[in-house]
């Protein structure tokens, strides 16, 4: 991409142009979220983060089993 001979300067035009021609095209664009969804999306979110922390947590306690070491005092 070099510019047209004899020109060095770049133009707001030519920006805009360049711009407009990587954004998508509003016909082909898809439409905005419909409301209903928001609330389905969100549970989805929860659920999601509720099972990596689960994950998390049963790891944790898995790793902290292993290195914790067991004393066992009997009487006499």
């Amino acid at each position: 991409m070099s510019a047209p001979p004899g020109t060095d300067r770049i133009t707001p035009d030519e920006i805009e142009r360049r711009i407009r021609g990587l954004l998508p095209d509003k016909e082909n664009s898809i439409g905005p979220v419909p409301k209903d969804a928001l609330p389905a999306v969100a549970v989805v979110g929860i659920v999601v983060v509720a099972a990596v922390l689960g994950v998390a947590y049963l790891m944790g306690r898995r790793k902290g089993r292993r290195k914790s070491t067991f004393v066992e005092i009997t009487r006499l």
